[in-house]
């Protein structure tokens, strides 16, 4: 591949300097040696047509044509009908018969009109003839009817002042860029500085580094471009900041899908695993009806007995998963009214009335006589049924447990705690996922809360009031909170 060559900001300033210089420079010299000498010439040319036609018009010792010769204008008139030398060159008057330079302008002027009138300049393309006393002059040789004319202008100084116009340029052009080179220079070190500056942000924003900003020039170019490039950093740093923040969510979303997943997989699982042991008994038992195994009615109610049970906690589970996936599915809308939660913890309470009797566990009740709230009673109910009934079977340490409902700030707090060694952070996060357990038993102090809790937070969150579990000495206690009316 081939290499460039490569200019610095202030060699290229410096070298397009110099040459406006010499162009200019060219420019002066070419005016004055063309420009300037073709109107000068022009001029001269239209002196001695004026000259000419005084003489004409007022003779050739009138005081016009004085006037044309103080202003250098040299004339030469020969009266054609007696050859006499009206005036020569110099002004003076001549008496008698033509000779020397009459009889060459007449021969020049017979050479080139022959009988006819007319005038012409002698000489170049420029009118520029050799004068009388050196140098070169423009020359007008004219025949009229009755006289014959020469008129010459000199022009001789006309080409030193030019020549030395030009040199004068000349020196003046080098001096005025000498003087200028340093400044020049100086101007474009500060360019170049700028220049790389911004050429240096420029490469860190394509390697994704928006710390750095275009510093603000004094040249209003540069500047703009610095602004614009600070602009393109900040929109440049904005969006991504967008996009990782797109991003970050985006693999939180996919973090919880692939929780769910494996949540739902144990779901599966565990609700395999709990309709197959009931399962299994109810089969059991039935053959052993069906069999004759259950001989005497004490073993047949027996046998009926764990059948019913077995059913029933089936029935439980199938009716726990559908109301969960209900309320996940279709929640719908809640029917909110005004209710005595009082009363309805005292209801809930009582149907586990034969439970704890059975079980021996220390209940402790603090209700007030009645506390109206506001939500929907039938989910509360549901709610309330799920705490207690967690209570009183996933218990651990002890048998104590209590249920109180208190007022504060315009919110009732309905608490049911039980005895149970203390949540982690992290289960404290997952008993509220559906069936999750920490082992096969649904042991308390592992962490299983069954679908109870799912249910709770289903059924809470639609309702958008605060749920929640925390820690006591020797105990562990959920809540719920409800607007007072």
């Amino acid at each position: 591949m081939r290499k460039r060559f490569k200019l610095s900001l202030a060699a290229v300033i410096a070298i397009f300097t110099a040459l406006v210089v010499l162009v200019n420079i060219l420019s002066v010299v070419l005016a004055f040696n063309l420009l300037m000498k073709q109107v000068y010439l022009k001029n001269i040319e239209e002196k001695l047509q004026d000259a000419m036609e005084a003489i004409q018009e007022e003779g050739p010792l009138s005081d016009a044509v004085r006037q044309f010769q103080a202003e250098g204008v040299a004339a030469t008139v020969i009266d054609r009908s007696t050859g006499q030398v009206l005036l020569r060159e110099g002004g003076r008057r001549e008496e008698g018969p033509p000779g020397g330079k009459g009889e060459d302008l007449s021969q020049a002027l017979d050479e080139a009109l022959g009988t006819e009138t007319g005038s012409f300049f002698q000489g170049d393309p420029k009118h520029l003839v050799a004068g009388p006393v050196g140098g070169k002059s423009v020359t007008l040789l004219a025949r009229t009817e009755t006289l014959d004319l020469r008129l010459s202008c000199m022009v001789g100084p006309l080409d030193d002042a030019i020549e030395l116009a030009s040199q004068f340029t000349v020196i003046l052009g080098l001096v005025v860029f000498l003087i200028t080179l340093p400044c020049i220079l100086l101007l474009s070190r500060r360019v170049g500085r700028s220049g790389k500056r911004i050429a240096g942000v420029a490469e860190r924003l394509s390697d994704m580094d928006f710390s750095q900003r275009c510093p603000d020039s004094a040249i209003r170019d540069l500047s703009v471009t610095g602004e614009s490039l600070n602009t393109m950093a900040d929109r440049l740093e904005e969006n991504l900041g967008e996009l990782r923040t797109a991003n970050d969510q985006l693999n939180r979303e996919l973090e919880e899908r692939e929780r769910q997943q494996r949540l739902n997989s144990e779901l599966l699982a565990n609700l395999s695993h709990d309709l197959k042991t009931p399962i299994a008994i109810i089969s059991g038992y039935a053959q052993g009806i069906t069999e004759g195994i259950a001989r005497t009615p004490e073993q047949t109610i027996r046998y009926g007995t764990m059948i019913q049970r077995e059913s029933e906690h089936m029935q439980g589970i199938v009716s726990k998963m559908l109301e969960l996936a209900r309320s996940e599915i279709h929640p719908g809308v809640p029917e909110l009214q005004d209710f005595d939660l009082s009363l309805l913890v005292r209801e809930v309470l009582d149907s586990f009335q034969q439970t704890v009797e059975l079980e021996g566990l220390d209940l402790t009740v603090e209700l007030p006589e009645t506390l109206t709230v506001r939500s929907d009673r039938s989910r509360i109910r549901q709610v309330l049924l799920n705490y207690v009934q967690n209570a009183v079977f996933h218990r651990s340490g002890g048998n104590r447990i209590r249920v109180t409902l208190e007022a504060a700030e315009g919110m009732a707090w309905v608490r049911v705690a039980n005895s149970s060694p203390p949540f982690d952070e992290e289960t404290q996060s997952l008993i509220w996922e559906k069936l999750y357990r920490g082992d096969a038993a649904r042991s308390r102090d592992r962490g299983e809360a069954g679908l109870g809790l799912s249910i709770v937070k289903s059924s809470m969150e639609l309702l958008s009031q605060p749920y929640g579990v925390r820690n006591l000495e020797g105990m562990v206690e959920f809540y719920i909170g409800l607007p007072m009316v």
